[in-house]
Formats: C-alpha cells, structure tokens, sequence
C-alpha cells in the first residue's frame, strides 16, 4: 500500500474590519470554504505537492496530525 500525502495551499483576501485574524487561527476548513463561497472573503485553493509517505514514517506522521497511527493499518505488511 502506497500512503501518499497532499499538500493543499489555502490564500483567502479579507477585511480586518470585517474578520478578525483569530477567525484564521481557530477555523476549520468547512469554515474557510463557507467564507469563499458565501461570506466576507476571496479565495482560492492550490496543490502544492502531492509525495509518498515511506511505510515506516506513516504512523508518525499521522500522530502529528493528532491520529493514533492506525488509520491505515499496518503499512509496514505485505503489499498487494
């Protein structure tokens, strides 16, 4: 099993007057993409990269993102 990892680049155009810099540091993605769609904000999304994740840094790499390292299961098994 091949785990591949995307790094996706968010900019957003906003009015200080109208959001406040803790918005960016508190929201989630869906928020983001409601205040592009529909609210205060422009913005676009880009790929950046897109790199394969070596079996045996995938566990680790999924705890940073607060996981517990098992989504995909053992990586490390036999590949089909």
């Amino acid at each position: 099993m091949a785990i591949k990892k995307a790094i996706v680049q968010i900019s957003m155009f906003y009015d200080e007057r109208n959001i406040p810099r803790s918005f960016f540091e508190n929201a989630s993605l869906e928020d983001l993409a409601l205040e592009m769609d529909q609210g205060d904000c422009v913005g676009q999304h880009k790929l950046v990269s897109i790199e394969t994740v070596p079996a045996e840094k995938v566990a680790d790499e999924l705890k940073e993102f607060g996981n517990d390292g098992a989504f995909f299961g053992d990586c490390d098994g036999p590949q089909p």
